[in-house]
């Protein structure tokens, strides 16, 4: 069973969206932690503080256009490696320069799905079968 690939719309195009461990990979070469690329797209950062259970505070800032730039053609470009695979297609990647031309309308919306991508290729997808290994002690 194939899972459905989340869209984008881009100037306007519908592009798949796809968060795997390829783009996890590519997230840390260039550099990031998985919660580095977390805060950043979500435009998070620590204050330093604490609330009174010990958790960390945080504060609102703009997500880092640095990694929504970074993210989005490895995002749709992986998702078009899959489309063209499963259905037979040859759309081509999208580029940095199709980026420049491609109107992304809301950046922050932007920032907002991809990091909902992200946070998707971490969820269980059958936790039942987990839960069954767990208690069964694999």
């Amino acid at each position: 069973m194939r899972e459905k690939l989340n869209n984008i719309e881009l100037g306007g195009e519908e592009f798949p969206l796809k968060c795997d461990l390829a783009v996890l990979e590519a997230i840390q070469d260039a550099g990031y932690t998985m919660t580095s690329f977390e805060m950043a797209v979500a435009g998070l950062q620590p204050t330093g503080e604490q609330d009174k259970k010990g958790k960390r505070l945080y504060r609102n800032v703009d997500p880092s256009m640095k990694v929504v730039r970074m993210a989005l053609p490895l995002m749709v470009n992986e998702g078009i490696d899959i489309e063209n695979r499963l259905e037979c297609k040859s759309r081509p990647h999208i580029t940095e320069a199709d980026l420049q031309e491609l109107s992304l309308g809301n950046v922050f919306q932007v920032a907002n799905v991809l990091r909902r991508e992200f946070v998707r290729c971490f969820e269980s997808k059958n936790p039942s079968s987990t839960q069954e290994e767990e208690k069964s002690g694999r």
